[in-house]
């Protein structure tokens, strides 16, 4: 066996007696303890056969006869029983080796056994491929010749202090092959002891792992170019200036290929000047800054090679290269040796130079310009994207400007739009197609008293159940036909009470939809008017029908009796009267509206005046079967007031008064005074004991043209303008005129005029 083997198998072995002992002794040691054992035996026992009884004697001679032979026969069964039971041992041993060897040559793992001073003793087959190195050139050699020199001196002390402690080592080298490639190794470490304990060998297996490593190197490199980009993108969208870019970019590359000195340097227009623009650090600290300086691209021929191959170039010694006097003095003040040229491409065409800067020879190697060419097109697009911002800025200014201008001047439309619809008096509402509302104007919310937002509710709400059909209706001729829909409804406001209004409802487009804007305006006056109209028009008919009749009839009457004119004259001329008051009523009425009315304001005395009106309409009363009391009211202040004007509103009450009181009734003037707050007031009032004023009516007594139940019962003579004359003349005095009825018949009613009075 060789003595790699036999040392193989020694090792295998010692590592196999921990698990299974054997004999420990060569064979002659074992023969000769063994007959030693044997003969004391045999003397023993002849010693003790002996000792038998007589009759035994014959035998014992007999033994003592063959003594000699018995000895050498027993010996040599012991000596051929022990050889026997040696070889099979040994046999066992030489396979378990044959084993053991089979599978340490075949292993995928190398396998180093060096004695205790770390001299080679054996390696496998793959220990062979994996180094180079043939079994012969390293046996007796120490495994430092695969040093590459990247483990330190201390990791080596450290790992010879743990084998030599018996404990084991796990780690990794990097190991330099005989062709002087390099290859990693995965290694575990462990110590051999003999029987005594003592570390006689050391056993190293080795895993190549230069595969992983070289993958992990390549993982490491991506991520270290990726975190790079990530750092430049980050830090550049943060501002996207190019200026505050490239000092960006200037600084993170510094840190990632941890150059001293970092600059960049854009072409101009002419594309034949390079000018520094950016710069990060400094080799020599006295140098002055090197921003703003202009290098012609026709000085540095290297320049060219960028150009022409677009890829970064690593310069180990800047000696070596072409550069005129001026730069290489500049690269001599600024202590610079080695430098990494990286090119920068914006959309295919070099617009600049990025240089990293060293002093020292070779310092950046190819895999660094190899990553710098990679990490260039992220600085590129940067510098693109900068640029690009820096014109979109320009434009963005150039646009906001233009829609600040246009946003004011919407803002200013969208102002005096919001002031028309806010201060417009109508409500003006914007309608989904199916009449659902989704704004309106303030206009709207006070008429309606809503508080919340209406959005979504239906205007169909809003109008009285009888005037929805004729409101689906609209909807319905707004959307479909594209007209403008007038319609008139009945609607109720916030208190409760019913307004008559007009909806104009008109459709149009808005982002592909279709809205309706409605708008509401209250006729509740106009119908007012046209109510009075018609109520005038009836009543005035009505009125002056009555007189002309007479008047004709009076007339034809006349003239079929000539001897009766006299009598008839009579009639004839009440009923002119009659006809001259109402038509003065309509031109008082008239002239009051249109403020054409000259009231003369002077000190008035109620008492002197009321007096006079219930004197002069004493005899009227007594025609009527009516009874006529005045009540003064004693040290009544004077009223500020048109003495003729507030005449006329006495004698509306009193004749009032007269016409709706039944014969045999009592008919009360009193002149009155009162303080309110700070405030002095004297007035009169008219009440009679006649059938009074429903509390249905008595809120439109003083509308024009209005003439109550009792007046179409008892066919009172009248326009239903007289109470409304009156209220107008008392409003233009800055007084007010009040009524009091309970409507029962036989309490009548009283009104009762009330003037500021003339205070001391």
């Amino acid at each position: 066996m060789p003595g790699a083997l036999r040392t193989k198998g020694f090792v295998a072995v010692m590592k196999n007696r921990q698990r299974r002992p054997l004999l420990r002794w060569g064979t002659a040691e074992r023969v000769a303890i063994f007959y030693i054992i044997g003969a004391s035996l045999w003397i023993v026992a002849s010693d003790w056969l002996s000792t038998l009884p007589l009759a035994s004697r014959a035998v014992m001679a007999n033994i003592q006869t063959y003594k000699g032979l018995a000895f050498v026969v027993f010996s040599g069964v012991l000596i051929y029983a022990l050889l026997r039971m040696n070889s099979r041992g040994q046999r066992q041993a030489e396979i378990q080796l044959r084993q053991l060897s089979a599978a340490v040559e075949q292993s995928a793992s190398a396998v180093i056994i060096t004695d205790s001073d770390g001299i080679i003793e054996y390696v496998n087959p793959r220990f062979s491929r994996l180094t180079g190195y043939a079994m012969e050139e390293v046996i007796g050699q120490n495994p430092r010749l695969l040093q590459s020199g990247t483990k330190s001196r201390e990791e080596y002390v450290e790992l010879w202090q743990t084998i030599k402690s018996g404990r084991e080592w796990r780690g990794e080298f990097y190991n330099k092959r005989k062709d002087g490639g390099f290859y990693w190794a995965s290694a575990t470490i462990s110590p051999i002891r003999d029987e005594r304990g003592a570390i006689t060998h050391f056993i190293a297996v080795q895993e190549d792992i230069t595969p992983q490593k070289r993958t992990t190197e390549k993982l490491e490199q991506h991520n270290r170019e990726l975190s790079l980009r990530n750092r430049i993108v980050s830090a550049a969208a943060s501002t996207l200036r190019i200026d505050e870019v490239l000092s960006v970019t200037c600084r993170e590359l510094a840190q990632a290929f941890d150059a001293p000195q970092v600059t960049v340097a854009l072409l101009d227009e002419t594309r034949e000047t390079l000018e520094i623009v950016a710069e990060h650090g400094t080799i020599q600290p006295q140098a002055n800054p090197s921003l703003g300086e202009r290098v012609p691209v026709s000085e540095v021929a290297v320049l060219y090679d960028l150009i022409k191959h677009n890829e970064a170039r690593a310069i180990e010694n800047v000696e070596q290269q072409i550069y005129p006097a001026s730069a290489r003095a500049i690269m001599t003040q600024r202590g610079i040796t080695s430098l990494l040229l990286i090119p920068l491409l914006v959309r295919g065409e070099l617009t600049g130079v990025i240089e990293l800067a060293s002093p020292e020879k070779g310092r950046f190697t190819d895999e660094a310009a190899a990553l710098a060419t990679n990490v260039s097109a992220t600085v590129s697009q940067s510098l693109d994207n900068a640029r690009l911002y820096g014109k979109v800025s320009r434009y963005n200014d150039q646009l906001v400007q233009m829609v600040n201008q246009r946003t004011e001047e919407l803002q200013r439309a969208r102002d005096r739009v919001s002031a028309i619809l806010d201060n417009t008096p109508d409500p003006i509402l914007l309608l989904q197609p199916d009449g659902r509302i989704e704004t309106a104007n303030l206009s709207f919310y006070e008429l309606f008293g809503f508080e919340e937002d209406v959005y979504r509710y239906p205007i169909s709400r809003l109008v009285e159940p009888e005037n929805r059909p004729a409101l689906l209706v609209g909807l319905r001729q707004a959307n479909e036909a594209g007209q403008v829909a007038r319609i008139e409804v009945t609607v109720r406001g916030r208190s409760g009470q019913k307004l008559d209004a007009e909806l104009a409802l008109a459709a149009f487009e808005e982002s592909g939809s279709r809205r309706l804007v409605c708008v509401l305006r209250d006729i509740s006056a106009l119908k007012a008017v046209e109510r009075m109209k018609d109520a005038f028009v009836s009543n005035v008919s009505h009125e002056l029908r009555t007189p002309i009749t007479s008047l004709r009839l009076y007339h034809h009457l006349m003239e079929l009796n000539p001897d009766k004119t006299g009598t008839y004259m009579g009639h004839l001329g009440r009923e002119i009267n009659r006809l001259s008051t109402i038509i003065e009523d309509l031109l008082t009425l008239s002239r009051l509206d249109q403020g054409r009315f000259d009231m003369t304001f002077a000190p008035v005395d109620l008492d002197a005046l009321v007096g006079q009106y219930a004197l002069d309409r004493e005899v009227m009363a007594q025609d009527c079967g009516l009874h006529i009391v005045y009540r003064p009211q004693p040290e009544l202040p004077l009223v500020e007031a048109d003495h003729g004007m507030i005449g006329q509103v006495l004698s509306v009450l009193l004749t009032n008064a007269i016409n709706y009181t039944p014969r045999g009734g009592l008919i009360e003037v009193c002149t009155r005074k009162r303080q309110e707050g700070d405030r002095l007031w004297a007035g009169f009032s008219v009440s009679d004991t006649g059938h009074g004023i429903s509390p249905e009516e008595q809120a439109e007594v003083f509308e024009r043209f209005f003439r109550g139940k009792m007046a179409t019962e008892t066919n009172a003579p009248g326009t239903g303008l007289g109470l409304a004359i009156a209220r107008e003349i008392v409003e233009q005095h800055r007084g007010r005129i009040e009524l009091r009825s309970s409507g029962q018949p036989g309490d009548g009613a009283e009104f009762s005029v009330w003037l500021p009075a003339i205070e001391d």
